[in-house]
């Protein structure tokens, strides 16, 4: 025979004999004593409440009377209380943390079902939330049974949900709380005898369930939830009574099923938060769709879900997306329903959730197109774009189940208070979207600074900017190259490290008052300089972001309005030219008539002198182009000493009698060379150095001649002699080889001219076999202009020269 087996016989026998032996007497509290003696033999490992209850079954026929009776109950439940005032309080502790935050309801149950079993035995055990009043809708009051389980094995309910009388909800918030028989339980409470005929009561009868005992949650004096055990009518147990109901309560059990609940409840929300979780701008609108209606079928339990797009070009219904977890509702494929059918189409007119608890009947139906016999209620549920009621319906929702009144008040507040949350993520996924979409056909380059000059975000025109291909992510968990440090994932990151200049480091950090019109030299990943307009610069306060609108430079349209410009400057400048040599030849014509010596005689041989080297914006952007493009046209001559003379006695006054000649006023110096491109290279360096100058600073001019080549050499104090002489500096082979985008040299010219043709002077000194050399001394910046090869002495030519008469001889 096994031990334990032989143990707990002889443990029930000692339970026997002790109430066998006890002397009833006028003692009232005898009765403690006896349950102080049973309390010590209970906590035997070998016993348990089980063995007593058989023990009190053994002795209970021969009882005297009655009064013995009731005295061995109340030992028997006092013993119990005593035996086990340590393990109590232990067993709830444990229920309490298998249903920790994190844990799924269902866990939950089975956990907290497992430590009830080794403190009250039972056969059955449900769980189920209760609706009331308004929730109900109707009044009644609604029960859905979310967990159930016969003897280890779980089966779901045969309803979804299940309508009581009220005054049944009420009495699970009374302070009895056990049902000893069923049957006794219906003749003491009348109304609840159509519960008889309940699919739910009938399951649970078929299952043997007689005797109930329940654990109610109240919230506001209702109760909200419940968990049930019950025990088959020839239990061995036997029914439950008070004392389990003790038991269950010093259990604690309110505290375990809040948690429960609040588990369940929150399910809802994360069910709401995962598909909000879907609507990201990469995401795909079918595979969205798809996992849209699953998530909805799966995290709230219901039977399918069919996402219809109403697709009013072809006045129709087409499935965007649909789950069916039993396989039994689903649509045929292909499956398409005019706009005006059906309870979609009625749903449609009306705007709003519709309601079929029966499809079977022949009224209130909404025009309910039955697909197939398994469907037997209906909920379609309208979505529109953004929570404004008046928006148009692009989706409606369709819930099918294949059991009766499966979508009462409580499911459709929960389908409501996800569909708010949907539609609220489906405005901002389709501004995203758009967004997006609008960003990327866009030909210019969108660049989203966060943290001073962090990229965030930029389109695939800005991605082609910066020379980085048109899938580079600039999250900081985006996937980069393997060989790719830290160090250079930080810096492709920062809108810094493409800037070429400094404008253009300016104008990223944010130093500029105004970037709109700014040319920025950005210096790509690939390690090719292109130019930029910067069109916009837009700072968002909300979220401390700077967004930049740049305008690709190289594109053909660009290109083309750049030459339509070039071309107006050269016939403004032609037309400007035109009429200032009319004038110049009538000034010509009228000095001929008058006598040398006359003071009218001086006047237009001056006016002569001055349109002649006049130097019109137009006309000096014009030739600015054609010197860049030919910096030497014709061989001939040019009086340097001359010209410089010439061009003093063009400026103002003011101006005039800042340029000091350090030579003598009749000293020629013959230079070989283009005239015209030469004269407009001396006036142009000139001019520049009397826009820098420091005011009322003189500038120094002196020509010497060395080894038969002509040194020019300027003189001037500037305002910024640092500035004033790198700018008149050369640019290095590097810098001069490297790769430049189509608009570089136009934008180059343009800002020549601007500049008094800085860069225009160079190339003509260069291709005159000269060269120009910058030196500053403290803020004193010294130009000279030397090589230029000098006519020997003996030779006679003529010259002609911009600013000259048309022939000259040169004296020899």
């Amino acid at each position: 025979m096994d031990p334990t087996t032989e143990e707990k016989r002889s443990g029930i026998a000692r339970l026997v004999s002790l109430f066998s032996n006890t002397q009833l007497g006028d003692e009232p509290n005898q009765w403690i004593s006896l349950a102080r003696s049973l309390a010590v033999q209970l906590r035997s490992p070998s016993l348990d409440w089980r063995d007593l209850a058989r023990a009190l079954e053994q002795v209970r026929s021969n009882a005297p009377s009655s009064s013995a009776f009731a005295m061995f109950d109340r030992a028997a439940l006092f013993a119990m209380r005593l035996a086990e005032f340590d393990t109590t309080p232990k067993a709830s502790a444990e229920m309490l943390d298998a249903c920790a935050p994190g844990v799924s309801p269902e866990d939950m149950l089975r956990s907290v079902v497992a430590i009830l079993e080794r403190q009250i035995p039972f056969d059955l055990v449900s769980y189920a939330e209760y609706y009331h009043g308004a929730e109900a809708e109707k009044g009644a009051t609604l029960v859905r049974g979310r967990f159930a389980m016969d003897g280890g094995a779980e089966f779901r309910w045969p309803a979804r949900w299940v309508e009581i009388p009220g005054d049944i909800a009420r009495w699970a918030e009374g302070d009895v709380r056990w049902v000893a028989d069923s049957e006794e339980f219906y003749k003491e409470y009348p109304q609840a005898e159509h519960l008889r005929d309940n699919i739910v009561t009938r399951e649970y009868e078929r299952r043997g369930a007689a005797s109930y005992l329940v654990a109610p949650l109240l919230d506001g004096g209702r109760v909200k939830a419940v968990l049930t055990l019950a025990r088959r009518r020839n239990s061995p147990p036997g029914r439950f009574g008070r004392a389990d109901q003790q038991k269950l309560e010093a259990l604690l059990m309110e505290r375990i099923v809040r948690r429960i609940n609040e588990a369940f409840d929150m399910r809802a929300q994360v069910v709401a938060k995962d598909i909000i979780a879907l609507f990201t701008p990469q995401a795909d609108p079918p595979v969205l769709a798809q996992e849209l209606v699953e998530k909805l079928c799966r995290g709230f339990e219901w039977e399918y879900i069919g996402l219809f797009r109403v697709n009013r070009a072809h006045e129709m219904f087409e499935v965007a997306a649909e789950h069916d977890a039993n396989g039994k509702l689903k649509l045929p494929p292909t499956y398409e329903q005019p706009l005006s059918d059906g309870m979609l189409g009625k749903t449609l007119k009306a705007g709003h959730a519709l309601y079929v608890p029966d499809v079977n009947r022949k009224s209130g139906t909404h025009n309910y197109i039955r697909v197939s016999p398994s469907h037997a209620s209906a909920l379609t549920f309208p979505i529109r774009i953004g929570p404004d009621p008046d928006a148009e319906i692009e989706w409606i929702l369709d819930l099918e189940s294949s059991q009766l009144n499966a979508f009462p008040f409580p499911e459709q507040e929960l389908l409501r208070r996800t569909i708010v949350e949907v539609e609220r993520a489906v405005a901002l996924w389709f501004e995203a979207r758009l967004a997006t979409t609008l960003l990327n056909i866009v030909e210019q380059g969108v660049v989203v600074l966060g943290g001073r000059t962090r990229i965030e975000r930029a389109n695939a025109a800005a991605l082609r900017m910066l020379g980085l291909p048109k899938d580079f992510d600039f999250s900081r968990n985006a996937a980069v190259p393997v060989k790719a440090s830290k160090k250079t994932r930080d810096r492709l990151r920062d809108f810094v490290t493409y800037a070429a200049d400094k404008t253009t480091r300016e104008f990223v950090a944010g130093e500029q008052e105004s970037g709109a019109g700014i040319h920025l030299r950005l210096r790509g990943a690939d390690q090719v300089v292109r130019t930029a307009l910067a069109v916009a610069s837009y700072r968002d306060q909300a979220f401390h972001r700077r967004i930049l609108l740049l305008a690709d430079v190289e594109q053909a349209q660009w290109v083309g309005a750049l030459k339509y410009m070039e071309a107006a400057v050269r016939a403004v400048a032609a037309q400007a030219h035109g009429r200032l040599a009319l004038a110049g030849a009538l000034l010509r014509s009228a000095r001929g008539t008058l006598s040398p010596n006359t003071k009218a005689f001086e006047l237009l041989e001056r006016a002569e002198g001055n349109l002649a080297c006049a130097d019109l914006p137009y006309e000096r952007i014009a030739s600015v182009f054609d010197v860049m493009l030919a910096p030497k046209v014709r061989h001939g001559f040019l009086d340097l000493a001359g010209e410089l003379r010439r061009f003093r006695g063009a400026l103002p006054p003011d101006e005039a009698d800042s340029v000091q000649l350090d030579y003598e006023d009749d000293r020629t110096v013959i230079v070989i060379g283009d005239p015209e491109r030469l004269a407009f290279a001396f006036r142009s360096l000139v001019g520049h150095l009397l826009a820098v100058r420091a005011t009322d600073s003189p500038l120094k001019v002196s020509i010497s001649v060395s080894q038969g080549r002509a040194f020019v050499n300027l003189a001037v104090s500037a305002r910024d002699s640092a500035s004033v002489a790198a700018g008149l500096t050369d640019v290095t082979p590097d810098e001069q080889n490297r790769p430049q985008d189509q608009i570089a040299r136009v934008e180059s010219l343009a800002f020549a001219v601007a500049t008094h043709a800085v860069d225009a002077i160079r190339k003509v000194i260069r291709a005159h076999r000269g060269k120009l050399t910058v030196e500053r001394q403290n803020d004193e910046v010294i130009v000279c202009v030397g090589g230029l090869p000098v006519l020997p002495e003996g030779a006679s030519t003529k010259v002609t020269g911009s600013a000259a008469p048309a022939t000259k001889e040169i004296p020899q």
